[in-house]
């Protein structure tokens, strides 16, 4: 029997919003994207416009959930708080970006019971780290440690108020400067643009991770290395990641990883765990 072809919306028109929505203009994801949102009108209005597939730019977000099977977001953890407890309640699936609302344990816990009762489906890419497949088969027996380094230039952390309140000047540094050391759940907050990352792989270990951000002058990547220990043994990933070229804050291999869970979504052969 054939598939049912998939009616998409997304959830935030810049950077991210914008390759995603690529992936469907050139076919790469079989279904329909539908709708785009943004609460930036013009910013919609751009992207429903230059792409092929014509989606309509819903004048609000609730038009859009009755019009859409299929929920993206691609835009803030303001946005998975806001607009995704609905899409939930209403038996829509949906793709989170901004995963570090999730370390949320009340969101999580309340997303989680409601996609229980409305068989909703909450996929969660692994945004742009390697490694989260082994992850999470370890997480079976269970991960005694788990650690994430991330090195990034200056620039993607420019406008972080925590940094500003600590009086660090980005522009100042010269060498490789670790600027923040704490667990993902604070990291999450005090860097909501920067460290997803790390809310996956607390989520993939069913831990905590410790977190470490270092600004380094010297390095055009954001690199994230991954430790985690356990009685499976130890895994060891590194990541490196060019920044996307229209929001360094973004690696490009965050938006591939959305593609690909997308393709998976829609395609007949499922990689992976």
């Amino acid at each position: 029997m054939a598939k049912t072809r998939l009616r998409f919306g997304l959830i935030g028109c810049g950077a991210m919003g914008t390759t995603i929505a690529g992936a469907f203009d050139r076919g790469d994801v079989a279904d329909e994207l539908v709708a785009v949102y943004d609460a930036n009108k013009e910013a919609a209005q751009k992207l429903a416009g230059s792409l092929k597939c014509k989606p309509v730019c819903a004048k609000d977000y609730y038009s859009m959930l009755r019009s859409c099977d299929f929920i993206i977001e691609a835009a803030s953890q303001e946005a998975v708080r806001e607009h995704v407890p609905d899409a939930v309640a209403r038996g829509k699936d949906v793709l989170i970006m901004s995963v570090g609302a999730l370390l949320d344990r009340r969101l999580l816990s309340s997303l989680t019971a409601t996609a229980e009762k409305s068989g909703s489906t909450i996929y969660l890419p692994s945004g742009a780290v390697s490694g989260i497949d082994g992850i999470l088969a370890a997480s079976v027996a269970g991960i005694e440690e788990v650690t994430l380094s991330t090195t990034k230039p200056p620039a993607g952390l420019k406008g972080t108020k925590y940094l500003e309140d600590k009086g660090i000047n980005l522009n100042a540094i010269t060498k490789p400067t670790v600027v923040y050391e704490g667990d993902a759940e604070e990291a999450v907050s005090l860097f909501p643009k920067n460290i997803n990352v790390s809310a996956i792989v607390s989520l993939a270990a069913g831990k905590t991770a410790r977190v470490k951000i270092v600004a380094d002058p010297t390095t055009d990547r954001n690199t994230h290395q991954i430790t985690a220990r356990g009685p499976f043994g130890e895994i060891t990933t590194v990541t490196s990641n060019i920044p996307s070229p229209d929001n360094p804050k973004t690696s490009y291999l965050a938006c591939l990883a959305a593609i690909a869970v997308l393709k998976k979504v829609t395609g007949n052969i499922k990689i992976g765990n």
